[in-house]
C-alpha cells in the first residue's frame, strides 16, 4: 500500500465514523508507515453520545480504547453540519483547524434525495470553517482537504460535485472503487446509523452484491489554483453556464439510470418494481384519495362520515325518521301531574264528606 503524504504537523478530523473502525484503521496505517518525524493529531468523532455509541455498537468500546492508546482524541455529539460549534462544545479549542476533514458514507436515515443534497451543502460549508488554509508551496500533499466517500449512485443523485463547486470547493482528485485503492483503501466496518448493521453488501434482484464506493478529495478553489499554477498544471475555471450544463447532464443521466424504478411524483427511487408499486399505492394513491375525500357532517350532532349511506343510516338510527319533530314528553308530564293533583283533591273531599255523614 502506498503511503499517505503528510506535513510535519498534520491534523486529521473524522466525522460520523459509526463504530470508529475507520479511524482505527487510519491510525494504524499512519503508524505502520513510520511517520515518526510527523506530528499526527487524529480527532475521531461520532454524532452519538458515548452511551448511545456502545449501546448501538458494542465493539466500539474496545475500538475507542485502542484509538486512545494510539494517541487519538475522541469526541462525541459532533454534528457534521455544525462542526466548529459542536467541537467546541465537546471540549476542543475554538481555534483548532484541520489539514484533512474526512466524512465517509453520510446518511440521514431515509432515502430522501433532497435531504441528502442539503446535508452535503451544509457539510461543505461547515468543513470549510475548520479547514486549514494551504501553507506549503513546493510539495503537494495527498491527505489534505475535504475527503468525502459515497456509495455507488449517490454522487450523481446527491449532486456531490456540483454542490461542492457552489460551496467554493474544487475537485482535486476522484478515486473510484476506493476500497481496492493502494493508497486510500482501508479495511473497516460500514455500519448503519439506526441499527448498527452493515450496508457494505446489499440485496439487489434477490442477489447479494457488494457496493463500491468513490472517494472525492475537495480543496479550496484558491488553494487548488495556486497548486496547479506552481506545478505547471493548467488551471481550469468553471463558468456559471458550464456548471448549469454539467448539472443538466448529470440530472439527465440520473433520470435515465433510475427511470425504471423511480417514482415520477417524488424524488424517491427503488431497487425493485414491487417496491415502487407499493410506494405509489400507499403514499400517493391512498393519501391523495384521503386528502381529497369529502367529509360528510351529521345535521344533528358532531359525527362525520366518509359515505352518504353511512351518514343516512346514522341519522335514522340515532335521530329518528322525523328528527325535527320535537318530543311531547313535557306536555304529557304536565297532564299526568295535573291528573294526580285532581285525584288527590277528590280523595280529600271524599274523606271530609264521609266524616260529616258519620257525625
Amino acid at each position: 500500500m502506498s503511503s499517505l503524504s503528510l506535513t510535519s504537523r498534520h491534523r486529521i478530523l473524522t466525522l460520523g465514523d459509526g463504530n470508529f473502525s475507520y479511524s482505527l484503521a487510519l491510525a494504524k496505517q499512519l503508524k505502520n508507515q513510520g511517520n515518526e518525524s510527523v506530528n499526527i493529531q487524529l480527532i475521531a468523532t461520532s454524532y452519538d453520545t458515548y452511551e448511545e455509541l456502545i449501546g448501538k455498537y458494542p465493539e466500539s468500546k474496545r475500538i475507542c480504547a485502542q484509538l486512545t492508546q494510539l494517541g487519538a482524541t475522541i469526541c462525541h455529539r459532533v454534528d457534521a453540519t455544525n462542526i466548529h460549534e459542536s467541537l467546541v462544545a465537546a471540549g476542543a479549542e475554538p481555534k483548532l483547524r484541520f489539514d484533512a476533514v474526512v466524512f465517509n458514507h453520510p446518511h440521514c436515515g431515509e432515502e430522501n434525495v433532497r435531504r441528502h443534497q442539503s446535508l452535503l451543502s451544509h457539510f461543505y460549508a461547515s468543513a470549510l470553517e475548520v479547514l486549514e488554509k494551504k501553507k506549503e508551496k513546493k510539495e503537494e500533499k495527498e491527505l489534505r482537504g475535504i475527503l468525502l466517500t459515497l456509495a455507488e449512485r449517490q454522487p450523481e443523485r446527491w449532486q456531490a460535485v456540483q454542490r461542492a463547486l457552489s460551496a467554493g470547493l474544487t475537485l482535486y482528485r476522484q478515486v473510484d472503487d476506493v476500497d481496492n485503492d493502494d493508497q486510500f483503501g482501508l479495511v473497516y466496518e460500514r455500519k448503519r446509523h439506526q441499527n448498527g448493521k452493515s450496508f457494505h453488501q446489499v440485496t439487489l434482484y434477490g442477489e447479494k452484491m457488494k457496493q463500491t464506493s468513490t472517494l472525492f478529495i475537495f480543496r479550496r478553489q484558491e488553494d487548488d489554483m495556486d497548486t496547479r499554477s506552481a506545478t505547471g498544471t493548467a488551471v481550469c475555471t468553471v463558468t456559471g453556464k458550464e456548471k448549469m450544463m454539467m448539472t443538466t447532464r448529470k440530472r439527465k443521466a440520473e433520470k435515465d439510470l433510475w427511470l425504471e424504478f423511480a417514482c415520477t411524483q417524488c424524488e424517491k427511487s427503488f431497487k425493485s418494481a414491487q417496491g415502487l408499486k407499493t410506494h405509489v399505492h400507499m403514499v400517493h394513491e391512498l393519501e391523495a384519495g384521503s386528502a381529497s375525500m369529502k367529509v360528510l357532517l351529521c345535521k344533528f350532532c358532531d359525527r362525520t362520515f366518509k359515505k352518504e349511506d353511512a351518514k343516512r343510516q346514522h341519522e335514522l338510527a340515532k335521530h329518528g325518521k322525523d328528527p325535527l319533530i320535537k318530543p311531547d314528553w313535557y306536555e304529557t308530564r304536565q297532564i299526568i301531574d295535573s291528573t294526580r293533583r285532581a285525584k288527590c283533591d277528590y280523595d280529600k273531599n271524599n274523606e271530609r264528606a264521609e266524616d260529616l255523614f258519620d257525625m
